[in-house]
């Protein structure tokens, strides 16, 4: 929620993502702790999906009809 604080307090992952994207600062987008939190369940839901999709991709279907 406040990253600028994260980076203060010299985290790990921040300053490994810092160096990794040099030019690249997450801002601070006002959110508070549900919509944070909602955020953090959709990127978790994306990546699980994702993820699944690596492992079993015949078993991907969009629903198209041929």
């Amino acid at each position: 929620m406040e990253p600028e604080k994260v980076r203060a307090k010299r985290d790990p992952v921040a300053m490994s993502l810092a160096a990794q994207y040099p030019t690249v600062r997450m801002p601070n987008l006002g959110l508070s702790e549900l919509d944070s939190g909602d955020v953090i369940a959709y990127i978790d839901a994306m990546t699980y999906a994702a993820n699944a999709e690596k492992a079993s991709p015949a078993a991907h279907h969009h629903g198209h009809r041929h």
